[in-house]
């Protein structure tokens, strides 16, 4: 009967261990997929950024005057 309580102990052990294991890779799994989303808004923004950059390098002196005018 000591042996019987001593493999079940082990058996509780590894099941700790696993469960232990399989939540840390969920929440790296989780972590890096919050990263990619966060990498994909900030490349989208960096998109934009670079789309208006261009716009703006475009215009003339006369152009960016009148439209940070607002005319």
């Amino acid at each position: 009967m000591t042996w019987l309580k001593v493999v079940l102990a082990l058996i509780s052990l590894a099941r700790l261990i696993a469960n232990s294991i399989n939540t840390r890779n969920l929440m790296e799994a989780g972590e890096a997929k919050a990263t990619a989303e966060s990498l994909a808004a900030l490349s989208a923004r960096l998109g934009i950024a670079q789309l208006v950059s261009a716009e703006v390098a475009a215009l003339s002196d006369a152009e960016l005057d009148a439209e940070l005018r607002g005319d």
